[in-house]
Protein backbone atom coordinates (compact mmCIF):
# COMPACT_ATOMS: atom_id res chain seq x y z
CA UNK A 1 0.00 0.00 0.00
CA UNK A 2 2.76 2.40 0.53
CA UNK A 3 5.29 2.01 -2.46
CA UNK A 4 2.13 2.01 -4.83
CA UNK A 5 -0.50 4.29 -2.86
CA UNK A 6 1.95 7.22 -2.22
CA UNK A 7 2.80 7.27 -5.91
CA UNK A 8 -0.70 7.05 -6.82
CA UNK A 9 -1.95 9.98 -4.69
CA UNK A 10 1.03 11.95 -6.75
CA UNK A 11 -0.25 12.15 -10.03
CA UNK A 12 -4.28 11.82 -9.30
CA UNK A 13 -4.73 15.92 -9.27
CA UNK A 14 -3.49 16.35 -13.10
CA UNK A 15 -4.23 12.99 -14.10
CA UNK A 16 -7.96 13.55 -13.86
CA UNK A 17 -7.95 16.38 -15.56
CA UNK A 18 -6.62 14.44 -18.29
CA UNK A 19 -8.75 11.56 -18.17
CA UNK A 20 -12.17 13.84 -18.01
CA UNK A 21 -10.62 16.23 -20.92
CA UNK A 22 -10.75 19.56 -18.65
CA UNK A 23 -7.52 20.19 -18.67
CA UNK A 24 -7.49 22.65 -21.65
CA UNK A 25 -10.63 24.19 -19.80
CA UNK A 26 -8.19 24.61 -16.48
CA UNK A 27 -5.68 26.60 -18.29
CA UNK A 28 -8.20 29.16 -20.59
CA UNK A 29 -9.30 30.17 -16.79
CA UNK A 30 -8.08 33.63 -15.77
CA UNK A 31 -5.98 32.29 -13.36
CA UNK A 32 -2.36 32.01 -13.54
CA UNK A 33 -0.37 28.66 -14.28
CA UNK A 34 1.53 28.97 -11.19
CA UNK A 35 -1.48 29.33 -9.47
CA UNK A 36 -2.76 26.15 -10.28
CA UNK A 37 0.32 24.19 -10.14
CA UNK A 38 0.13 25.45 -6.15
CA UNK A 39 -3.34 24.42 -5.82
CA UNK A 40 -2.65 20.94 -7.13
CA UNK A 41 0.65 20.98 -5.13
CA UNK A 42 -1.07 21.25 -1.91
CA UNK A 43 -4.14 19.02 -3.01
CA UNK A 44 -1.67 16.34 -3.28
CA UNK A 45 0.73 17.28 -0.14
CA UNK A 46 -2.31 17.06 1.82
CA UNK A 47 -3.27 13.61 0.58
CA UNK A 48 0.21 12.21 0.91
CA UNK A 49 0.38 13.25 4.76
CA UNK A 50 -2.87 12.57 5.07
CA UNK A 51 -2.04 9.08 4.03
CA UNK A 52 1.45 8.87 5.86
CA UNK A 53 -0.30 9.57 8.94
CA UNK A 54 -2.83 7.12 8.82
CA UNK A 55 -0.31 4.22 7.66
CA UNK A 56 2.38 5.31 10.66
CA UNK A 57 -0.12 4.83 13.66
CA UNK A 58 -1.17 1.66 11.52
CA UNK A 59 2.78 0.91 12.05
CA UNK A 60 2.70 1.77 15.60
CA UNK A 61 0.42 -1.09 16.45
CA UNK A 62 3.08 -3.24 15.13
CA UNK A 63 5.81 -4.98 16.21
CA UNK A 64 8.13 -3.16 13.50
CA UNK A 65 9.86 0.10 14.52
CA UNK A 66 11.59 1.71 11.75
CA UNK A 67 14.85 3.36 12.85
CA UNK A 68 15.16 7.09 12.29
CA UNK A 69 17.39 6.87 9.32
CA UNK A 70 15.20 4.50 7.51
CA UNK A 71 12.36 6.88 8.58
CA UNK A 72 14.17 9.91 6.89
CA UNK A 73 14.69 7.64 3.52
CA UNK A 74 11.25 7.05 3.57
CA UNK A 75 10.87 10.70 3.50
CA UNK A 76 12.98 11.61 1.00
CA UNK A 77 10.89 8.95 -1.19
CA UNK A 78 7.56 10.40 -0.34
CA UNK A 79 8.87 14.05 -1.18
CA UNK A 80 10.26 12.80 -4.57
CA UNK A 81 6.93 10.68 -5.08
CA UNK A 82 4.96 14.23 -4.76
CA UNK A 83 7.76 16.20 -6.86
CA UNK A 84 8.12 14.73 -9.74
CA UNK A 85 3.90 13.77 -10.21
CA UNK A 86 3.28 16.77 -11.81
CA UNK A 87 6.56 16.50 -14.09
CA UNK A 88 5.91 12.90 -15.17
CA UNK A 89 2.27 13.11 -15.62
CA UNK A 90 2.61 15.93 -17.72
CA UNK A 91 4.95 13.78 -20.07
CA UNK A 92 2.34 10.73 -19.95
CA UNK A 93 -0.47 12.58 -20.26
CA UNK A 94 -2.36 10.24 -17.74
CA UNK A 95 -2.45 8.95 -14.24
CA UNK A 96 -1.39 5.82 -14.88
CA UNK A 97 1.28 6.80 -16.92
CA UNK A 98 2.69 9.14 -14.27
CA UNK A 99 2.45 6.38 -11.76
CA UNK A 100 4.28 4.21 -13.60
CA UNK A 101 6.96 6.78 -14.85
CA UNK A 102 7.32 7.84 -11.15
CA UNK A 103 8.14 4.08 -9.69
CA UNK A 104 9.95 3.28 -12.43
CA UNK A 105 12.30 6.00 -12.02
CA UNK A 106 12.42 6.26 -8.12
CA UNK A 107 13.39 2.41 -8.35
CA UNK A 108 16.28 3.20 -11.10
CA UNK A 109 17.65 5.49 -8.47
CA UNK A 110 17.56 2.96 -5.58
CA UNK A 111 19.30 0.30 -8.57
CA UNK A 112 21.59 3.21 -9.04
CA UNK A 113 22.49 3.85 -5.94
CA UNK A 114 22.81 0.19 -5.53
CA UNK A 115 24.89 -0.29 -8.24
CA UNK A 116 27.19 2.77 -7.34
CA UNK A 117 28.24 0.77 -3.68
CA UNK A 118 28.95 -2.26 -5.51
CA UNK A 119 31.31 -0.59 -7.53
CA UNK A 120 32.81 1.03 -5.27
CA UNK A 121 33.56 -2.11 -3.51
CA UNK A 122 31.33 -1.21 -0.10
CA UNK A 123 28.92 -4.00 -1.12
CA UNK A 124 25.19 -4.01 -1.31
CA UNK A 125 23.28 -1.23 -0.04
CA UNK A 126 21.85 -2.13 3.46
CA UNK A 127 19.74 0.32 5.42
CA UNK A 128 21.61 -0.76 8.53
CA UNK A 129 24.49 2.00 7.15
CA UNK A 130 23.83 5.31 7.70
CA UNK A 131 26.29 6.19 4.90
CA UNK A 132 23.98 4.23 2.50
CA UNK A 133 21.02 5.92 3.43
CA UNK A 134 21.94 9.73 4.16
CA UNK A 135 23.35 9.71 0.46
CA UNK A 136 19.86 8.06 -0.71
CA UNK A 137 18.29 10.70 1.18
CA UNK A 138 20.11 13.65 -0.14
CA UNK A 139 20.03 11.73 -3.73
CA UNK A 140 16.07 11.52 -3.53
CA UNK A 141 15.57 15.50 -1.87
CA UNK A 142 18.05 16.57 -4.93
CA UNK A 143 15.86 14.78 -7.19
CA UNK A 144 12.83 16.04 -5.67
CA UNK A 145 14.22 19.54 -6.22
CA UNK A 146 14.84 19.67 -9.79
CA UNK A 147 11.49 17.30 -10.61
CA UNK A 148 9.34 19.97 -8.33
CA UNK A 149 11.38 22.71 -11.18
CA UNK A 150 10.60 20.99 -13.95
CA UNK A 151 7.20 20.26 -13.52
CA UNK A 152 6.52 23.65 -12.68
CA UNK A 153 8.00 24.59 -15.81
CA UNK A 154 6.46 22.18 -17.94
CA UNK A 155 3.25 23.26 -16.88
CA UNK A 156 4.01 26.75 -17.45
CA UNK A 157 4.82 25.96 -21.11
CA UNK A 158 2.48 23.41 -21.04
CA UNK A 159 0.56 23.63 -24.71
CA UNK A 160 -2.50 20.88 -25.10
CA UNK A 161 -3.57 20.00 -28.53
CA UNK A 162 -7.25 19.41 -29.23
CA UNK A 163 -10.09 20.94 -27.60
CA UNK A 164 -12.90 19.66 -25.69
CA UNK A 165 -14.25 17.26 -28.09
CA UNK A 166 -10.97 15.36 -29.47
CA UNK A 167 -11.53 13.48 -32.10
CA UNK A 168 -15.01 12.90 -31.39
CA UNK A 169 -16.27 15.40 -33.91
CA UNK A 170 -13.33 14.32 -36.81
CA UNK A 171 -15.42 10.77 -36.96
CA UNK A 172 -17.88 10.32 -39.75
CA UNK A 173 -21.22 8.95 -38.17
CA UNK A 174 -22.65 6.10 -40.31
CA UNK A 175 -26.59 6.11 -40.08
Amino acid sequence: GFFLGIPLLGPLSLGNEFQHRTLSLLLCQPVGRMEIWGEKLSVTVVAVVSAVLVFSLALRATSFQPARMELAFAGGWIVATIASATFWTLIARSTVGGVAVTIAVQFFIIIALNLAYWLHGTGYVSMDDTNVVSTGTFVFLGYAGVMLWLGRRTLARFQLTGGMAGDDLDRKSVV
